[in-house]
């Protein structure tokens, strides 16, 4: 069984194993987002991430760690012939947060603290340059808390009485703590996967920047009508890409689970091609390049070497 998420509200089900697919299509149906626990015999456990209903990531546990699977090979690793499926529904964030402690098992630190203390560690780690993903356990309560390096804000899931939250209200409770001692747990990616990751998160954020500069410059230009209009075009275009993702005046949001720097421009680019098609049918290809090209030159140099990593601009 997970150690992790044990807190959280969830569902059980008992299926045979023939049955699993027909399982796995009524998630895709419901556009679950959340986690699967597959148990069942003596045999190791799996983990299934999904969202909005796609299967993102699947890992069989091997010893103190998981190891992933590819998707279409989870019917060769099942535990047994009769399986126990427990289903745990998640924010957006929460399977970013879990596939990341997944991937950076086993853990390279832990300890025992109590009250301030735990605000303290966060923070000490939070503040420095690398990824990390910190699971502390109390008595009646667990969070989880990604550390994203390189002053990116954190993120946390918190699961207490049968509930779970995320965004600022996860983050609120984690900090606020219970009563009680717990144990902190430190996972980071190895060297050669912190890298790859470090990439990842700044495409993303190359990515999430140009579309907040597009988006209102393409409105102030042809109307709040037809620029929405491109936002919805973005979101159908990204879920497809299986990267669900909302367009909002608050910005881009959604789970962007990416495995390295070539794989998150394999996915952003197109996308970003895609919105200057889009401008162009209304506006011209000349003046959508220059509504691109505007968003680019507003980039912080950071962001701009990203984007130009992943040649979102010509």
């Amino acid at each position: 069984m997970a150690d992790f998420l044990t807190h959280a509200p969830a569902t059980h089900e008992t299926i045979a194993a023939l049955d699993l697919e027909v399982a796995l299509g009524a998630y895709q149906d419901d556009a679950l987002t959340g986690m699967i626990e597959v148990t069942g015999g003596l045999g190791a456990p799996i983990l299934l991430l999904f969202v909005e209903g796609m299967l993102i990531e699947a890992c069989v546990r091997s010893g103190a760690a998981w190891r992933r699977v590819s998707p279409d090979r989870v019917q060769g690793a099942l535990p047994a012939a009769t399986l126990t499926l427990r289903r745990v529904p998640l924010p957006a964030e929460g399977v970013r947060i879990v596939k990341m402690l997944l991937d950076w098992q086993p853990p390279v630190e832990e300890a025992q603290v109590e009250g301030p203390a735990v605000v303290e560690r966060l923070n000490a780690w939070g503040a420095q340059a690398t990824a990390s993903v910190i699971h502390i356990r109390w008595a009646d309560a667990e969070g989880l808390v990604a550390l994203l390096g390189g002053g990116r804000p954190p993120e946390a899931l918190f699961a207490a009485a049968g509930q779970v939250v995320g965004g600022d209200a996860g983050q609120e409770a984690v900090r606020a703590g219970r009563a009680g001692p717990c144990t902190l747990t430190r996972c980071a990616p190895p060297a050669g996967m912190a890298a790859a990751q470090e990439g990842a998160f700044a495409m993303r954020a190359a990515f999430a920047a140009l579309v907040d500069g597009i988006v209102p410059r393409y409105a102030e230009l042809v109307g709040r009508g037809l620029a929405e209009a491109l936002a919805r075009d973005l979101e159908g275009r990204a879920g497809a890409s299986g990267l669900p993702i909302s367009v909002t005046d608050a910005g881009v949001t959604g789970v962007q689970v990416m495995n390295g720097p070539e794989a998150a421009a394999s996915v952003y680019r197109p996308l970003i091609n895609g919105m200057v098609e889009h401008m162009t049918v209304v506006v011209g290809k000349r003046l959508a390049q220059t509504i691109l090209v505007e968003a680019a030159d507003r980039l912080n140099p950071d962001l701009q070497r990203a984007a130009q990593a992943g040649a979102f601009v010509p």
